[in-house]
């Protein structure tokens, strides 16, 4: 079913995704021949522009004024939208519609002659900027990016975590980092078991364990760690990286649903100190390729769920020890542990099997590379 949004216009707007991720927008002649040159040269896009002018271009997507009222229905359904046309009606029109840049989709303003493409809104977060130079080569204009990083010279932060495969787990934060960045204050940086993470050119000090982080003068800083760590938990100044390099291995009964399954596995991981947005693949037996709550539960967490044969378990070491069931009824030695294990290319557990309800878990780490 569709969802239906109100927004500060008081008119409703549809969170609908299209087959397309970019919408560009054009109210003139000179626009629509940009607006068509781009939607020629960029993957996956839209080309809106005025009832009247529709006729004579191709594969453009017609609309009547006002414009405010095609943008309020599109807003959201895609990824990135581009106006060819004032920056001034832009903002105009967009200004209510705003909420947060995590999901605003990114916003591009280019000039009716062509010349200049602006990146307005989500410059990082939402990737216009990476679009920003995208479009300007595209039409041979110039690419006009604002945020304090890139003039500066600095990765912004949440780039950088990205393409690390880090996710951030408290976003407020990230402004605090990159503001220090470009100020050039002390930002140190704490990674546990991550050998494999990137220094960004060198941005930030590398501290050797979380006491000197803690202990230092640097007021901004950066933890990546799969565990948690209640010192800094609530502290504005650090910002929190998810490593996805944990393998949860799971056991359970036919048909358990996928609520028991995270209920079980969110409540041991919080008890055993470790973060569930580090978990990045989950291993289980083949048995269980068609376990419907197995398959929800990996699919809500949005994360790989790899199966595993008898031989390639019972090749495995035997962790806490052989499981009598799983003997006797799927002729291996155990399931959870073992899966873990061989997701992760480990041959210890960071936690053992641990059964509650109809589920069994076990979590394996990969010292080498992330899992996702």
């Amino acid at each position: 079913m569709m969802k239906t949004f109100h927004t500060g216009t008081g008119r409703p707007r549809e969170k609908m995704k299209t087959e397309a991720d970019i919408a560009v927008l054009s109210v003139t002649r000179n626009g629509r021949e940009i607006g068509k040159r781009l939607c020629e040269a960029l993957p996956a896009c839209h080309g809106y522009t005025l009832s009247n002018l529709a006729g004579e271009g191709e594969n453009l997507i017609p609309f009547d004024p006002p414009l405010s009222d095609l943008v309020a229905r599109i807003w959201g359904r895609y990824r990135s939208m581009i106006f060819v046309m004032a920056a001034g009606i832009v903002v105009r029109v967009i200004a209510p519609l705003l909420e947060d840049k995590r999901t605003d989709p990114a916003v591009l303003v280019i000039d009716e002659k062509g010349e200049h493409v602006i990146s307005l809104v989500s410059g990082h977060v939402g990737g216009a900027n990476a679009l920003c130079r995208k479009a300007a080569q595209a039409i041979g204009a110039d690419p006009v990016i604002t945020t304090a990083t890139d003039l500066s010279g600095f990765p912004a932060v949440e780039l950088w975590a990205g393409e690390m495969g880090l996710a951030v787990e408290n976003p407020e934060a990230v402004k605090k980092i990159n503001a220090s960045l470009v100020n050039g204050l002390c930002v140190g940086i704490f990674r546990e078991g991550v050998p494999w993470i990137g220094d960004a050119d060198g941005s930030w000090v590398s501290f050797d364990t979380l006491e000197g982080l803690l202990g230092s003068s640097c007021e901004a800083r950066i933890i990546v760690s799969s565990r948690r760590i209640r010192q800094v938990e609530q502290d504005p100044g650090t910002l929190i990286l998810r490593p996805r390099n944990l393998v949860l291995g799971i056991g359970c009964n036919r048909g358990t649903s996928g609520t028991e399954i995270h209920e079980v596995v969110t409540e041991l991981l919080k008890r055993e100190g470790f973060a569930l947005q580090s978990v990045g693949r989950i291993a289980t037996i083949d048995v269980k390729k068609d376990e419907a709550g197995l398959l929800n539960f990996a699919a809500k967490l949005g994360v790989p769920l790899v199966f595993y044969t008898r031989d390639e378990l019972n090749a495995m070491p035997d962790g806490s020890g052989p499981s009598v069931w799983a003997e006797k009824e799927l002729g291996v030695k155990g399931v959870c542990e073992q899966a873990a294990m061989k997701g992760a290319g480990a041959d210890s557990l960071v936690i053992s099997k641990a059964v509650s309800g109809n589920v069994t878990a076990a979590l394996a780490e990969s010292r080498g590379a992330s899992t996702s």
